[in-house]
């Protein structure tokens, strides 16, 4: 898996750096119309926006660990990657292990949110369910696991409090 720490750097040539800026903003469109104007046909120029596009789904990969990156965001810029691929001849090695990465990572997060939101009202084991998803690599990672302990000894202290009621 990528480290949600190390940011992956490629040199690019002020071309490429263009196109890479494009779909990034999500402007597919105009991304592909500048590739098949300018990249295309240059292998140097096609190789570093292989190479760029794979740097690109790392980083947003390692800023969505972070926090750095919204859910929202993060679907403009593989939304936009897909439709650059499949209209261009650019190919990326593992993109589907990138791209299920990226999606693992939305998922964690949305985990963490979630089991935030279900300790909040009470419902513990449901948190707990929550918290568990939350993957390793995750900036949250540690405060999941820790909520995990505190949702077990919050729901222990209920489950004892509420059989104490009927003895």
């Amino acid at each position: 898996g990528i480290s949600k720490d190390t940011e992956v750097s490629v040199n690019l040539s002020s071309q490429v750096d263009e196109f890479i800026d494009l779909v990034k903003g999500g402007e597919y469109l105009k991304a592909v119309e500048y590739y098949e104007g300018k990249l295309y046909g240059n292998y140097q120029y096609e190789s570093e926006a292989s190479d760029g596009i794979e740097a690109l789904l790392k980083n947003l990969n390692r800023e969505i660990l972070n926090g750095q990156k919204s859910e929202s965001d993060s679907k403009k810029i593989t939304g936009a990657v897909d439709n650059v691929l499949s209209k261009t001849n650019i190919n990326i090695a593992d993109y589907d292990v990138l791209k299920a990465n990226i999606n693992g990572s939305i998922a964690s997060k949305a985990a963490f949110l979630a089991g935030k939101e279900l300790e909040g009202l009470e419902k513990y084991v449901d948190a707990i369910e929550e918290y568990a998803a939350v993957i390793e690599s995750d900036s949250d990672y540690a405060e999941a696991k820790s909520a995990i302990d505190r949702c077990v000894q919050t729901a222990k202290k209920d489950v004892l409090a509420t059989a104490k009621a009927f003895v």
